[in-house]
């Protein structure tokens, strides 16, 4: 993995990682639509179906759009079953994120307590660029986000590199980001 990420904004602190969890248990949020909810300005949701350790998403949106995976093992992505990872996931190629059936070429980079998700730059910025704005509209007004990492050597089923995925409803996601701030319009 990267390590931590240089920018301060781009890192989701410790007691921010808790109270997400905490309200993914039974604690509601100040905003509850179709499984979004809002703390400490902070959009989330739990992940859909996954065969990987991420338990979570986050948005924040003071500024730019940062999205952040939470893991169950409060460290990097893994795949369940394999149990494994890579620590290359910065490179190109790695992460994709589908949109309704948009693919969007994504990077993504480990802070201390998740996986940040970015969109993939070029070689003089570390294949590392903020969020583009098709894909921060299609996480707006999309109904479902897939995000899919190349962490092993294997192929997926289907014969493309990404053989560990997750998915989350974004039903409800505009709302719950837009009372987070004004940097996810």
């Amino acid at each position: 993995m990267l390590g931590k990420i240089a920018r301060h904004n781009h890192i989701m602190h410790r007691p921010l990682f808790a109270a997400v969890l905490l309200a993914l248990g039974l604690q509601p949020g100040a905003v509850s639509a179709a499984g979004w909810e809002t703390a400490d300005g902070t959009a989330f949701t739990h992940v859909d179906e996954t065969n990987s350790t991420i338990v979570a998403l986050s948005v924040q949106c003071d500024g730019e759009m940062n999205l952040e995976v939470f893991s169950a093992n409060d460290g990097p992505i893994l795949n369940s079953t394999l149990g494994a990872t890579g620590d290359f996931h910065y490179q190109p190629g790695k992460v994709q994120g589908e949109i309704d059936g948009e693919m969007f070429p994504l990077a993504a980079a480990g802070s201390e307590w998740s996986t940040v998700i970015l969109s993939e730059g070029g070689a003089d910025d570390n294949y590392l660029s903020p969020l583009t704005a098709p894909f921060v509209a299609a996480l707006r007004g999309g109904t479902s986000l897939v995000l899919r990492f190349d962490l092993l050597p294997d192929r997926a089923p289907d014969g493309s590199p990404f053989e560990t995925a997750a998915r989350f409803s974004l039903q409800g996601a505009a709302a719950a980001m837009d009372s987070t701030g004004s940097g996810c319009h």
